[in-house]
């Protein structure tokens, strides 16, 4: 006959065994979803290939740009400034105008200003307006 305290032991036992498992299992108690890798464009600005960028504790800046929390974001607010310098010149109107044109001929839309989806006279006209203004003191 077996003894009572040994019924006990065996139910014990299994349920370390079962729950041994089950604790061991790893948590996750926070996750990113990092992605990327594609072309943005807008205002002057081209983002590429940010495929892998980690998550960023705080702002790294580089000329005109900034990353922070492991996105692009712009600090500088003049976007008559194309060439990114930090000065509003006649280099602005250069750069713009190589772009618009590569626009044109290639179907892209590197310099659609205005935000339209597409490149044409809009842009320019947008674009010469903010440089006139920028050279007034509007950046």
């Amino acid at each position: 006959m077996p003894q009572p305290g040994s019924f006990a032991a065996i139910v014990l036992g299994a349920g370390i065994a079962l729950a041994g498992p089950a604790a061991a299992q790893p948590e996750i108690t926070w996750q990113t979803f990092d992605a990327g890798g594609g072309t943005s464009s807008g205002g002057g600005y081209v983002l590429s290939g940010t495929i892998g960028q980690p998550d960023a504790s705080g702002p790294l800046t580089g000329g005109a740009l900034t990353l922070a929390g492991g996105f692009w974001a712009l600090e500088d607010s003049c976007p008559a400034d194309w060439n990114a310098s930090g000065t509003v010149t006649t280099a602005d109107i250069s750069a713009f105008l190589t772009d618009w044109f590569a626009d044109i001929a290639n179907g892209t839309s590197i310099a659609d200003f205005n935000g339209s989806g597409v490149t044409n006279t809009s842009d320019l006209s947008a674009f010469l307006g903010a440089w006139f203004a920028a050279l007034g003191g509007a950046c």
